[in-house]
């Protein structure tokens, strides 16, 4: 065996040789023999049903049973380039950014460079054998990978432009876990700037973007992985919305038998309490709408995942209509039984075998787990990577809000020094939650009455939210959001707040965008007017914003001044203020005070109106449209209330305790009332 296969794990033939290559296309083709009387039967039932093989497929898609077509266009063998042989320059764009980027080999007259990670370690020299070339990324080698690799494998991401943020975000949380094996592809020149000017290991993927099928959603990815692994690194690839918080490399060391190790977008564990063995594998067949996740996986070079994910790579370019991931999916579990071993939790399934291990939820968290459930404060671990999945109806700014209220976002130092000063206040829940139970009436039994409940708490809570917006507006300052608790869950499809199979009982800390739309916020508020509620608690946000706040209390409230739970005790007596007071006592009053921090034991009652009726419409115009939507009643609940199904959706309404007209259009009375359109749902 050569030292190129030695990369590899014992007992496989590596793939890092040229000599390998035709042996695994070999196995591949054999294998492909023995399933075509099966897929011409295929054929036949397709013709019949008139329908794509795949048109039946759903994203869970646990139960299908859909034989697997094996692949006819196997990339040809890796060629290697040897020193002084004639070789290609691959992108001009990328060779604009760094004049030693070559492309792929088997160019006419070009002269043989060694591709240089940009920003990162000079690349090792190839000596007389040469650098092995990527037939999938000709911008990727062995010589820019493996002098990074740790256990011969590399963390990668891939992203472009509109996801800079995120992907800045990825290097500093990687260099913060002290993570140094890891590799950045960058879709367009932009991003691969922002890399170079990080000093951070990248490479170029903007050439290939020119192909159509390249825009399709995330194939990318698959084609980045098969680069990986042709040139005999393993790779730990991940979704750009991954936040690493440790070194992974320690937990994937203790499973060197495991061919791909990947996540899922399961709730629960019923069997694990803490401990760093993997998930039980047959969770993923059991929960609900819980397929396995790639946007954490690691793949390692062996011949099972060659075919493997050129098999994943031709069917999800063959049907673009369906996610990649669904795809993978129903690949890996539905087309080939899998074999579990009890002693390992590691499957064996497809064929050639691969074996497959399951993360646990836990270290390798998905955003339900993690933002929702608090799954390691339960049980006392340290996470190693969050994906930040589970958000709901909204896009990247409110994901980057979960992050930011974890405090673990990595903001520039001028969205914690704006130069403005803070409101803040405790929040305030209903008397009736402090003795909430819900095991018994209204609970898990009966989600209808629990939905009443719920929306009664959250409105409790946004009628403060209303009030510390319309202070911060008046005295010009940036108001500090609560951390809001929920009764229910949110989610996209309609099932009574609660996942089937698993209702996640309330009272328990949700993320903001449970409650609010931060699109919205950021279009009718604007964000220099709001911060996360555990804005104050940052230590990157600097020390003259968290010292002793200044306490507000309402006349004639004699309970002594408490302050903000996570700031140093107040130094001053505490301000009065009347009770709903109008904006010109509020400036009046509060607009000359110098302190960093005015904090409101108890919001409740504080604000009356804006003084200039022209303020007070724009106040409400803007904040009645902040609120997200709760999701969603379901077809029994419909059609027992005679309305039509679906949608099952309802707004939060901020201005719930007073007659007005809604975001659409629609008049609210005192009690508020469940419309959807104008149904009215109240129970």
């Amino acid at each position: 065996k050569t030292a190129a296969m030695a990369a590899g794990r014992p007992g496989q033939r590596g793939l890092g040789s040229t000599s390998a290559m035709p042996q695994v296309q070999q196995e591949v083709r054999r294998g492909r023999k023995g399933l075509l009387a099966i897929l011409a039967g295929l054929g036949t039932l397709s013709l019949l049903t008139g329908a794509s093989w795949f048109s039946t497929m759903e994203v869970s898609a646990p139960h299908i049973n859909i034989q697997t077509r094996r692949i006819y266009d196997a990339p040809a063998p890796v060629a290697r380039v040897a020193d002084g042989a004639a070789g290609g320059g691959g992108g001009e764009e990328a060779g604009a950014l760094n004049d030693n980027t070559g492309g792929a080999p088997g160019g006419r007259g070009a002269e043989v460079v060694v591709p240089a990670v940009v920003g990162g370690p000079a690349p090792w020299t190839p000596g007389a054998r040469g650098c092995v070339y990527s037939t999938m990324v000709p911008t990727l080698s062995d010589c820019l990978l493996r002098p990074l690799a740790k256990s011969n494998v590399v963390i990668n991401s891939v992203a472009d432009k509109k996801y800079a943020l995120y992907a800045r975000n990825y290097v500093l949380a990687l260099r913060a876990a002290g993570v140094t094996n890891y590799m950045m592809g960058a879709l367009d020149l932009e991003l691969l700037k922002m890399f170079k000017t990080m000093n951070a290991p990248s490479f170029s993927l903007a050439n290939i973007t020119v192909n159509s099928v390249w825009h399709a959603t995330n194939r990318h990815k698959i084609r980045v992985v098969l680069a990986f692994i042709e040139l005999g690194v393993g790779v730990l690839f991940t979704d750009i919305d991954v936040m690493f918080m440790a070194d992974p490399m320690p937990f994937i060391d203790k499973w060197p038998a495991a061919d791909q190790l990947i996540s899922s977008d399961m709730q629960f564990s019923p069997r694990r309490s803490g401990s760093m063995e993997l998930e039980d594998v047959s969770q993923f067949k059991i929960q609900h709408a819980s397929p396995l996740n790639v946007g954490i996986m690691l793949v390692r070079p062996v011949v099972a995942n060659i075919a493997f994910i050129q098999d994943w790579l031709v069917r999800s370019e063959r049907e673009m209509h369906i996610s990649m991931q669904a795809i993978y999916d129903i690949l890996l579990r539905t087309n080939h039984t899998c074999t579990i071993d009890k002693e390992t939790e590691l499957a064996t399934c497809y064929k050639p075998p691969l074996t497959v291990g399951l993360l646990p939820i836990d270290r390798f968290l998905n955003g339900y787990t993690y933002f929702i459930q608090h799954l390691p404060e339960k049980r006392n671990v340290t996470p190693i990577a969050i994906h930040g999945t589970f958000q709901v109806h909204q896009a990247t700014v409110a994901k980057i809000h979960r992050f930011r209220e974890a405090r673990l976002f990595f903001d520039d130092a001028a969205y914690y020094s704006h130069g403005r000063k803070f409101i803040s206040y405790t929040p305030k829940l209903p008397a009736w939650l402090a003795k909430w139970d819900p095991l018994s009436e209204p609970g898990r039994g009966n989600p209808r009455k629990q939905m009443v409940f719920h929306f009664e708490a959250i409105h409790y809570q946004l009628g403060q939210m209303r009030w510390g917006f319309a202070l911060a507006m008046a005295l010009n300052r940036t108001l500090i959001l609560p951390r809001f608790t929920c009764l229910l869950d949110n989610s996209w499809y309609p099932m009574m707040g609660g996942w089937p199979g698993f209702r996640f009982t309330g009272p328990f800390h949700c993320p903001a965008d449970h409650v609010l739309n931060f699109e919205k916020m950021q279009q009718y508020i604007g964000q220099p007017l709001y911060r996360e509620h555990s804005f104050l608690e940052n230590a990157r946000t600097p020390a003259a914003s968290r010292g002793p706040p200044r306490v507000v209390l309402l006349e004639g409230n004699a309970e002594l001044p408490v302050g903000h739970p996570t700031l140093p005790k107040p130094t001053q007596p505490p301000v009065r203020l009347p009770v709903n007071a109008s904006s010109a006592q509020v400036q009046a009053i509060l607009g000359g005070l110098p302190d960093a921090v005015l904090h409101f034991d108890s919001i409740v009652g504080v604000f009356g109106a804006f003084s200039n009726q022209k303020e007070q419409s724009a106040f409400e115009e803007s904040l009645k449209r902040v609120t997200t939507l709760w999701c969603c009643v379901d077809s029994l609940t419909a059609r027992e209330l005679r309305q039509k199904f679906p949608p099952g959706h309802i707004y939060y309404d901020p201005f719930w305790d007073r007659p007005h007209i809604d975001r659409f259009g629609r008049t609210q009375n005192v009690p508020w009332k469940f419309l959807v359109g104008e149904k009215d749902l109240s129970f």
